[in-house]
This record gives C-alpha cells, sequence and structure tokens, in this order.
C-alpha cells in the first residue's frame, strides 16, 4: 500500500465546502496507508484548511497560477515527475488543468473529478463546452447529490462516467463552549442566536435572510444573525451592507467573514439556517447536524434528499423572505419542537461520515477495473491479505518509539504474546533498557504467564502495554479495558475493523472472534475506559486500526 500515491488537486484551501471535504479525504487515505499529496494553484489566498492537513501529506503549490502555458507546465512536469497513480480534481479551474495536462501524458493516472454543485445560468457557454471535452479524460466523476448528478446528464456529460456518492464529514461533538463563544462575541446571553455558514455570494442567498431578519426582528429584537463564509464577493456583500443598513441591523445582523471557529460559532447557535438559490450537498449542513441543531433551509431539491419537513428540518419556499421569517418565527420560541429537530438531524447525519464515504469511493474505482495498472487491485476489500506477524509488530514498534518514557528502565508488557515474537523485535532495538512479561490464555513459550483476559486481572504495573490482534477474541471486552487502564499510562493496540475488512459471519466464526468492531465502536470503547488516542494509523493493507493510547489524568 505504501507505494500507491494519490494526488489532491484544488484550487485552494480557503474556506468552503470542496476544501474540506477534499482535506478529509485526504486524511483518511493518508491513515489507510497512501502516499497523498495536494497540488494547490490558487496560493495568494488564504489557506484556512491547511492546518487540518494531517503531518506527512505533502503540499506543492504553483504561486500565480492562471490559464497560461506557464501554469500548465508546471502542472505538467510536477505530475510527470510524481507519477501518482490517482488523482482526484476540485473544482473548475483544478478539474480543467489536470484533465488537460492528462492528455499528454504517455502513463495516465486514474483521474476521479469531483463535480459539488449545480451552476444553473452560473457558467459561461465556454465553460460548459470546456466540460463537456474534458469530461472524456475522468476516469469517473463524482456527483454529491442527485441534483447534481441529474444537471451533469443534462449538460450532456456521459451518465456511465457519472457517480452518486454522498459528501462525507468528520462527525462533530459538541466542545461546550458555547458562553466563552457568546463572551468572545460579545453577545449577551438574553440573545437568540442565528447561524447561517457559506460564502457570501448570490449562491448562499444571504440577501434573502436579511430580508427576514428585519422582519424577525421585529417580532423577535432579542435575535441576532450570524453569517461564517468568505466575503471576497465585493458586490454582493455591499449589497447585503446596503440592506442592513437600510433596515438598521447593524447591531443584528453580523458578517463574520472566513472564521477558523464556525465550528464552535454553529454550537452556540439556537436555529441553523440555510437559504439558498441551490446547492450540491452543503458540508455546512451535515455539520450543523452533527451538532444537533434545529435547522432551516430552502425547500430546493438537494435539502429534500437529506431532510424532510417538521422531521429533522424546516423547509421554507425558496428566495421568499417573508416564509423564511414565518419558519424561524415559529421556532423560536419552541425550544422542544428545536431540540427533537435537533435529535433528529443528528441521527440521519450519522450515514454521511467521511469514512463512509472514503469506502463508497474505493468500492467504485474497485468496480471499474478499467486498465492495467488498476490503482485498488491490490487491496480488494473482500479478499484482503493480512501482513505477517512480524510486519505488523515492526508497525506497531514504530509508533512505540514516539512515546517519550521518564523511566529509564522501561516495563513492557505483551498481552495475547502466544510465543514472544515481538519480545524478539524489541531486543533488537539500540540503546532500550526494559523488562518484559508475556502474556496469553494459550502460551507458546515458557515464560509466558498463563491467563484468560477476559476474565482474570493482572496484578502489576506496565509503563506500555501491546495489545496486538487481541481484541477480536475477547469474550468481555469491556471487563479487559476496565483492568488495563489500572495497569499502564500507554496501550499499543491493533484490531481489525469492520470498516475496510468485508467478512461475512461465517469468516468470522472459523477465525474465532469475538469482536468485529468498526473505527468508531473501537474508539468509543477506548474513550469511555479512560483513554485518549494520540497516534493513529491504518496496516495490513488498510484493514487493521493500530494506535497509541495514554491514559487521561484524572484531577
Amino acid at each position: 500500500m505504501g507505494n500507491r500515491k494519490v494526488l489532491v488537486a484544488i484550487n485552494d484551501l480557503n474556506f468552503g465546502g470542496a476544501q474540506k471535504l477534499a482535506v478529509e479525504q485526504a486524511n483518511r487515505l493518508f491513515v489507510l496507508g497512501y502516499k497523498v499529496s495536494f497540488l494547490i494553484f490558487f496560493d495568494n489566498r488564504e489557506q484556512s484548511f491547511e492546518k487540518k492537513i494531517l503531518s506527512g501529506i505533502n503540499i506543492y503549490k504553483i504561486k500565480n497560477s492562471k490559464f497560461n502555458f506557464i501554469t500548465f507546465f508546471r502542472c505538467f512536469k510536477f505530475i510527470y515527475k510524481n507519477r501518482f497513480d490517482l488523482i482526484f480534481t476540485h473544482l473548475f479551474f483544478s478539474n480543467t488543468l489536470v484533465r488537460a495536462v492528462s492528455i499528454f501524458l504517455w502513463r495516465k493516472p486514474f483521474i476521479i473529478s469531483y463535480e459539488h454543485n449545480v451552476y444553473t445560468g452560473q457558467k459561461s457557454s465556454l465553460s460548459l463546452q470546456i466540460d463537456y471535452f474534458l469530461s472524456s479524460r475522468s476516469d469517473l466523476i463524482i456527483a454529491v447529490s442527485e441534483e447534481v448528478k441529474n444537471y451533469l446528464i443534462e449538460k450532456r456529460i456521459n451518465s456511465k462516467k457519472i457517480l452518486l456518492v454522498n459528501n462525507g464529514i468528520n462527525l462533530l461533538e459538541p466542545k461546550n463552549l458555547v458562553n466563552l463563544k457568546r463572551k468572545e462575541l460579545n453577545i449577551s446571553n438574553d440573545k437568540f442566536i442565528i447561524v447561517s455558514v457559506g460564502n457570501v455570494d448570490y449562491q448562499k442567498g444571504h440577501d434573502i435572510l436579511v430580508e427576514a431578519a428585519n422582519l424577525i426582528i421585529k417580532k423577535f429584537p432579542n435575535c441576532i444573525f450570524l453569517v461564517c463564509g468568505n466575503d471576497s464577493n465585493k458586490v454582493m456583500v455591499d449589497k447585503i451592507k446596503a440592506k442592513i443598513v437600510k433596515y438598521g441591523l447593524e447591531n443584528e445582523f453580523k458578517l463574520l467573514g472566513n472564521r477558523a471557529d464556525v465550528e464552535e460559532i454553529v454550537e452556540a447557535a439556537d436555529i441553523f439556517v440555510m437559504p439558498s438559490r441551490f446547492e450540491g450537498l452543503s458540508i455546512a449542513l451535515l455539520e450543523a447536524m452533527s451538532l444537533k441543531k434545529a435547522i432551516v433551509v430552502s425547500d430546493i431539491d438537494s435539502m429534500k434528499n437529506i431532510l424532510t419537513n417538521g422531521n429533522n428540518g424546516i423547509f421554507f419556499s425558496t428566495e421568499d423572505p417573508v416564509d423564511l421569517a414565518e419558519k424561524i418565527i415559529g421556532l423560536v420560541p419552541d425550544s422542544i419542537l428545536r431540540e427533537k429537530l435537533g435529535r433528529v438531524a443528528y441521527s440521519t447525519v450519522q450515514n454521511y461520515s467521511i469514512e463512509n464515504n472514503v469506502i463508497n469511493i474505493i468500492k467504485a474505482v474497485e468496480s471499474l477495473k478499467k486498465r492495467k495498472h488498476y490503482f485498488f487491485n491490490k487491496y480488494n476489500l473482500n479478499h484482503q491479505k493480512s501482513l505477517k506477524w512480524t510486519e505488523r509488530s515492526k508497525e506497531a514498534l514504530e509508533l512505540f518509539k514516539n512515546i517519550n518514557f521518564t523511566n529509564k528502565i522501561i516495563k513492557i508488557a505483551d498481552l495475547g504474546c502466544g510465543d514472544k515474537k515481538l519480545f524478539e523485535l524489541i531486543n533488537k532495538l539500540k540503546n532500550l533498557e526494559f523488562t518484559y512479561k508475556g502474556f496469553d490464555i494459550m502460551p507458546q513459550a515458557d515464560d509466558v504467564e498463563k491467563i484468560n483476559l477476559s476474565e482474570n486481572v493482572i496484578n502489576e504495573e506496565f509503563d506500555v502495554v501491546f495489545c496486538l490482534g487481541l481484541i477480536e477474541y475477547l469474550k468481555n471486552i469491556d471487563f479487559f479495558f476496565a483492568n488495563l487502564v489500572k495497569i499502564s499510562n500507554y496501550v499499543i493496540l491493533s484490531c481489525v475493523v469492520s470498516d475496510y475488512a468485508d467478512y461475512n459471519e461465517k469468516v468470522i466464526r472459523r477465525k474465532g472472534w469475538e469482536n468485529y468492531l468498526s473505527v468508531k465502536q473501537l474508539e468509543m470503547l477506548i474513550k469511555k475506559y479512560g483513554f485518549e488516542i494520540i497516534k493513529s494509523k491504518m496496516i495490513d493493507n488498510g484493514v487493521t486500526y493500530l494506535c497509541i493510547l495514554k491514559k487521561i489524568e484524572t484531577k
């Protein structure tokens, strides 16, 4: 897996749903073991999401990019030199340039082009012709919603190349910073906060929200409206500011611009509103749902695919500020309905995780099998072959090297060790003084202690405990973790996870497994028993989750 190279080409890493999705997909692929790089074309713009990219992912920037020969040559040279196996392209500039470059590559990479939106009346006829011509260079074109897919087909894009893959997010957990965020924004506790997230442009419809705010404030003067998003569209920003002044809403309607703390601002909101004229599948909407917000949206088709009016959201007639105002006015005094909408929205969004998103893309590419250098052919999800035990142990020792121990002599425990192969590898490490003790229900070495870790406790403390390939076999996993947190501050753990290993019940029974957990289930279990994950990665061709755990110190 380590020799498979992925490139993510995107205009910039500025504030936006496409940028956030690209970063989270790249991070997920990197965790799975792929060599991931970014290609950025507009370095002069603010790169809001760059700091969210995992360490180890390379970022290459072509400065002062324009549609000219110099930019084309630099892009060609970079892609030709690095010989990528798979390229994701996002947004019109990157979609166009990379696909044009691919025409001149003798070894063409597998190209997945993303279409994030519908552009009815927004793209010129020349841009549409370019999209049509270069669509032949894409092996797969991903539409993020049914509306985007229909739009592409309407524009004569080959329907056989189009795949509907819903956007995914890292499901957010509340940070419980509501009071602090209100204080930072100078908003008193008696204010009712209504938030909208998205670039300030025609599509997002914030001008409609200003009109509605003028009506809402007359009924509920304690309401305050916050808009987070790129405000570089001077024409639209000036138009909205003029409306704000016209209605005397300078203190009630705030354009906050790009914010690094958008998630905290949404968490502090009482209502999340999206008055868009058109959408693909909004990342901001999914994140608001994961924070259990009461949501009000325009009744465009893309919203109807994820929300049901009155169940997990409230619809208003698109471009109708009066209807929008009426729907928000109905929600402001009804805390029970707001709580119910947020709770059901949270349940709905569980199906829109970044893990599911990446899995769906991998499976789609796998099903194509178009070329001899087919990208995922060695990683068939239904027939994964694990690394040899020695190789897995080597991966665990690489994580072990990241721990800064205070003791001169390190006490190591190896649970489920069997024949002490891990001990042999540790013993080869230079400048390491340690003691080692092995535990297993079926010892294969004389000095390994026999113990059933689902029933018996270990009455000894260690600096670090290795649990490699053990979790799957434990009959009482809760008992095990409750004991584990008592005996060590650090744990290095591996477990085959159901997210990427597609084993059926027959195979699981044959292996003798008691547990077949997803990454999310495993992480919840880890957190439940007082550990935090300080580093993790996927090994064994992406089917095994390997991580370092550190016990959370209690005050």
